[in-house]
């Protein structure tokens, strides 16, 4: 682990000074109203079901979104690793883990999430609507990690609360383990199925 180490934090560093990030709870979310923050990140271990979360202003989604384009940015690279990230931090105890490895971990989520067909319908920003990311990931039984994204736009202010938040991973969770010919549950039947947390079933 000690390259994904040194890897992860290249990735916290990207985040300077002036980035506008604020983290959640170790746990979940819960409600939390937020001035200037509009785009919420959740990253969930699907096995443990430990949850990370971060909010963000729309125009930092979009500085973000430039800064991982760029060809000399560690950013570009960490879609790649988003999943077995937020997976192998499920597996390890919270206490006295940095605030920067969680930093990145949701950086990085954010990250993945723009890069997808999920993210590229949406319109964040749009009407004074709040919009709320899900990056839930998997590891099958093959040993294969996968990044599931979703997305949900609201009047909501602040963190989805804990309990919407569940119901949300719950009802993707149900699509994506049976047999709805999607990508994601096709590549977790290919695995031979993937752990899921009692919280989430």
């Amino acid at each position: 682990m000690s390259n994904e180490r040194t890897f992860w934090a290249g990735v916290a560093g990207a985040l300077n000074p002036e980035w506008l990030v604020r983290l959640g709870s170790a746990w979940g979310p819960g409600q939390d109203s937020i001035s200037g923050h509009d785009f919420f990140v959740y990253a969930v271990a699907a096995s443990t079901g430990r949850m990370w979360s971060a909010a963000m202003a729309t125009s930092e989604v979009r500085r973000l979104v430039a800064a991982a384009a760029s060809a000399d940015s560690v950013l570009r690279d960490a879609e790649q690793f988003a999943a077995q990230a937020i997976h192998e931090s499920g597996l390890e105890p919270e206490e006295g883990r940095p605030a920067a490895a969680n930093e990145a971990l949701l950086l990085a989520s954010a990250v993945a999430i723009t890069r997808t067909k999920t993210f590229a319908g949406a319109r964040p920003g749009v009407g004074g609507a709040n919009t709320h990311c899900l990056y839930l990931a998997y590891k099958t039984a093959s040993g294969e990690f996968i990044g599931r994204p979703g997305l949900v736009v609201t009047k909501l202010a602040g963190f989805l609360p804990t309990d919407k938040l569940i119901g949300f991973v719950r009802a993707a969770v149900a699509s994506d383990t049976g047999r709805t010919g999607t990508y994601v549950s096709g590549a977790i039947e290919a695995g031979g199925g993937v752990q899921v947390a009692e919280v989430f079933r």
